[in-house]
């Protein structure tokens, strides 16, 4: 996740007023029902999955298309941690909604176990464990996502690529435990690192393995795709924890990373032998955003026939702090973010490859995505001087379905929204949880979601989602 939805730590809620919600149930019956006919959710997945072009399908069911849709499971990455990654009732709720897509948070610290400064959970493996059995043992492909982690031990606890922009070795120590540990299920793929954000200092010479966050809410952008390419892809040594003094970077502790290239034949090194190729998903640099991170990658990756190209394609997030006291808010890319006209082209956007404006060869994943519900304000950014201009939106599904709306349009290989909660952690809510208010470990199943992420749960179990801009002028 991106600076702007650092608040997942923190207790938020979702406002429902009364007549509102109503006319906005009504508004989002009306506008799954008037989509496409609903198609019959895809069957349990067998494995191992496969890349067939820009295509993923299941070797083991006479390998059909497959296409991913399911959910973020954080349970043992954002606090307060549950009992465990995911409640038995949690995934019978995914699989009775038709989902056949897990992506789930690993913390790299917590499983190497490696750090004497950190509060560690003695039971990690063994609720991992749990997770991934349960979660294939019900079809639903599960990818283990590097989303966290503590290279070198310089934090008190693991940080996402806000505070660690690029992977370390504890990244490598995992993947290559978990490639070791996992390799013989065909239904677990790996996603190396969570959304890197790296540039190298210069595109030659020494330069070219010294890295730094790239990251434009932090002020430092690069500049140019070649130094952004460098990070992502290679070794090197990774610039953190400056102090700024007169506009200059001083005093910056470091840890070394081993790139992309080298976290990939890490997963390839430790796999059993005999066992097909897993899939591997690759955040793009910057965030999950940048689209032209796959153009020029280097040996081993450029002829890797199992990679997945993965984008985290966001408009709104939630802001790490109110932007007036006793207000929460969302910053917006676009005064728009719920039209059809701004999801297709948002969408469309990451599907064609800048270099040759044609379609992706390799599949496309959007393996993160939400809107932020139920803030108090939303703000769409208006040039330099005025960034935060009041937006109306309407919000009850409009975003949600929009996007896989899009992206079913534009046959893009998977997606997952964020994010999946346990019960035990149910008794608030996050601007991205998809649960409605007030379940328990108890509660019957399937959970019901909340009104922002119904279309999701509609998509999963079948429904093929038509594109519809909310009602003017309603906020």
């Amino acid at each position: 996740m991106a600076a702007l939805r650092r608040s997942l730590g923190g207790k938020r809620r979702l406002l429902f007023a009364g007549a509102s919600v109503l006319a906005a149930l009504s508004l989002l019956g009306g506008m799954l029902a008037a989509g496409a006919p609903a198609r019959a959710a895809q069957a349990p997945l067998v494995g191992p999955l496969a890349v067939s072009g820009s295509t993923l399908v299941d070797q083991g069911q006479a390998s059909r298309g497959v296409t991913l849709q399911g959910v973020n499971v954080l349970a043992e990455t954002a606090g307060p941690y549950g009992q465990g990654f995911i409640d038995p009732s949690g995934i019978a709720t995914l699989a009775d909604w038709g989902a056949n897509f897990a992506r789930l948070a690993i913390s790299a610290d917590q499983y190497t176990q490696s750090c004497p400064n950190e509060a560690l959970d003695p039971t990690y493996r063994t609720e991992l464990a749990q997770a991934v059995n349960g979660l294939t043992s019900r079809g639903i492909y599960t990818v283990l996502d590097i989303h966290t982690s503590n290279p070198n031990c310089l934090w008190s606890s693991g940080q996402t690529s806000n505070a660690v922009p690029l992977p370390g070795e504890d990244t490598a120590a995992t993947l290559a435990s978990l490639a070791a540990t996992y390799g013989s299920n065909p239904l677990v793929g790996y996603e190396p690192f969570n959304e890197p954000q790296g540039c190298a200092q210069s595109t030659g010479g020494f330069g070219a393995t010294q890295f730094r966050a790239d990251s434009s809410e932090a002020g430092e952008v690069c500049p140019n795709d070649t130094e952004a390419q460098l990070a992502w892809n290679n070794a090197g040594t990774v610039t953190v924890k400056t102090v700024n003094i007169f506009g200059t970077a001083i005093g910056g502790q470091q840890y070394p990373t081993p790139g992309m290239a080298s976290l990939y034949q890490t997963i390839m090194n430790n796999l059993p032998a005999g066992v097909a190729k897993p899939l591997v998903f690759l955040d793009a640099n910057q965030w999950g955003s940048n689209r032209s991170t796959f153009e020029s990658m280097s040996p081993p990756l450029n002829s890797a026939s199992n990679l997945v190209e993965v984008f985290h394609p966001y408009d709104c997030q939630d802001t790490s702090s109110p932007l007036s006291s006793g207000h929460q808010s969302a910053q917006c890319r676009t005064a728009t973010p719920e039209a059809c006209s701004t999801t297709s082209s948002g969408v469309q956007s990451y599907m064609v490859d800048p270099a040759t404006g044609s379609l992706r060869s390799r599949p496309v994943v959007f393996d993160e995505f939400n809107f932020p519900g139920g803030e108090d304000s939303y703000y769409a950014h208006a040039g330099t001087l005025n960034r935060n201009v009041p937006i109306l939106v309407f919000q009850h599904g409009y975003w949600v379905n929009n996007m896989i709306s899009a992206m079913q349009d534009d046959r893009a290989a998977g997606w997952s929204v964020l994010y999946f909660q346990n019960a035990d952690v149910n008794d608030y809510q996050l601007p991205y949880m998809m649960l409605a208010p007030g379940i328990g470990s108890s509660s019957p199943t399937p959970w019901p979601a909340n009104v922002n992420d119904g279309p999701a749960v509609a998509a999963m179990g079948g429904s093929h989602l038509s594109c519809e801009s909310p009602p003017l002028g309603f906020g």
